[in-house]
């Protein structure tokens, strides 16, 4: 997972059309630094991972990055898949839409009593994991840059 994730660092440097030199120049770190980060050599600070979200207009970057370098936030964020184009934030709404609608309804009928129990636990237990990921797909939108008249926001 995280060499998947580590190679997000090439990826966004690519999507923003910027090379090794240009990007480490803008980030002021090495070229070396740089590559190390993108061949999975080294993880990057905090710090020089906002500056790419910046520099590469990708917050989705910093999120995966929060999510694979602490466990906290694994535990804390939902897994955001970043949509690659506009049908792709209409699909990720409908999805969402849909599994809100099922844990409001499996909720309601769980809390009806206003307490869950032990049989229901299983129950509220999958809807915890429904609803985090439509809280990923919902972040993912909020995330994304439009395509707008043939060019990206």
């Amino acid at each position: 997972m995280k060499d998947k994730f580590r190679n997000l660092y090439k990826i966004s440097r690519e999507a923003a059309g910027l090379t090794q030199e240009a990007a480490a120049e803008a980030l002021n770190i090495s070229v070396r630094s740089l590559a190390g980060y993108e061949n999975d050599e080294v993880i990057p600070k905090d710090e020089v991972v906002e500056n790419m979200v910046k520099l590469y207009k990708t917050k989705i970057l910093g999120l995966q990055h929060l999510r694979n370098t602490s466990r906290l936030a694994r535990e804390c964020l939902p897994e955001v898949i970043s949509p690659e184009s506009n049908a792709d934030v209409y699909l990720q709404a409908v999805i969402s839409e849909d599994a809100i609608s099922v844990v409001t309804k499996v909720l309601k009928e769980l809390l009806a009593d206003g307490k869950i129990t032990e049989d229901e636990l299983e129950t509220y237990e999958k809807v915890k994991i429904t609803a985090k990921c439509a809280a990923g797909r919902l972040m993912s939108i909020s995330n994304f840059e439009p395509e707008v008249s043939g060019r990206t926001v």
